[in-house]
């Protein structure tokens, strides 16, 4: 039988979809709790975590790497996530080119490294908002006057909420940048937040997320309508191109969609994108196609990897 890896939490949402619709195609889902020690053995025959034998999978979703927390700031504690860190990402590398791996460790570092994800797509000429990254009080007025100002952001993605950035005493933001250490401020786009889930090439589909509070500067906070919206053919070249950037197979894109102009906005890439209360406001299958993906192999389809089915 086919098996396919799914590593994070068992209590995800994604994990317990991704379960159903592999077990609805006759594949057999293997869960890799991520919080539990991954106890690695890797030689040159085999890969080993949580007990298994990852070269024997047909696919490895990565879903979360459940990194030991380090919150308490306490040395041991920073290093002992450095470690599991490592041990997962020489893992997962080492399953190239054997195992479909959804998606490869090199993508991760994106989710800590916004500025140069930004700066990366403003280079290959895809539209993002003005932006500066910075530590000190005065980076705050790099930017000029916009007519609905900028906002600010964590250099983490998900890590803090998105906020207005106000005129203030400089004391504030050196307060500010204490408890952050940087952060990233942008033109404010007003219109609607937008995100699209692409895999292995393709729109799976796009839908804005527009908060009840029409002042709101994060669509994660509070309550929010989910509208499917039509993706331009610019703008699906743009989120494509960035995707490839990344090195994603998989990956929700975020925009921002501007209300005077109509004109999309790129933001970021996501590696693990929550989906399951996507696909329930929306009315998009993305478990599906995903399922599919893990267990065809590579260069495959999944009729293929499954065999000659029987009839229905």
């Amino acid at each position: 039988m086919i098996r396919v890896g799914l590593l994070g939490p068992p209590d995800r949402l994604e994990i317990g979809r991704l379960s159903l619709r592999l077990e609805e195609r006759g594949v057999e889902p293997v869960l890799l709790d991520s919080r539990r020690p991954p106890e690695f053995e890797i030689t040159a025959g085999s890969v080993r975590a949580l007990g298994e034998d990852l070269l024997a999978l047909r696919g490895l979703m990565v879903i979360d790497l459940g990194l030991p927390a380090t919150g308490d700031g306490a040395a041991e504690s920073v290093a002992a996530s450095r470690r599991h860190l490592a041990g997962w990402n020489a893992a997962l590398e080492a399953l190239e080119g054997r195992v479909r791996v959804v998606n490869p460790p090199q993508s991760h570092e994106l989710h800590g490294l916004k500025p140069f994800e930004t700066l990366d797509y403003q280079w290959r000429g895809l539209p993002v908002p003005e932006t500066v990254a910075t530590s000190s009080p005065e980076g705050f007025d790099r930017l000029p006057a916009f007519t609905h100002g900028t906002i600010r952001k964590s250099l983490v993605g998900g890590l803090d909420f998105t906020e207005a950035v106000e005129d203030g005493p400089t004391a504030d933001r050196e307060r500010l940048l204490a408890e952050r250490g940087a952060v990233l401020i942008q033109r404010r786009i007003v219109g609607d937040n937008v995100r699209v889930f692409v895999l292995d090439g393709r729109v799976l589909g796009a839908a804005a997320i527009i908060p009840a509070n029409p002042a709101a500067t994060d669509s994660r906070r509070g309550e929010s309508l989910v509208r499917r919206v039509k993706m331009p053919v610019a703008t699906e070249k743009v989120v494509l191109a960035a995707v490839e950037a990344s090195g994603m197979v998989f990956a929700a894109v975020d925009l921002m969609r501007e209300g005077a102009s109509g004109r999309d906005y790129l933001l970021e890439c996501n590696s693990a994108p929550f989906f399951v209360a996507f696909e329930k406001a929306s009315g998009f299958d993305i478990a599906s196609p995903l399922a599919d993906y893990l267990a065809a192999r590579r260069g495959g389809t999944r009729s293929e990897a499954l065999g000659p089915q029987p009839r229905r």
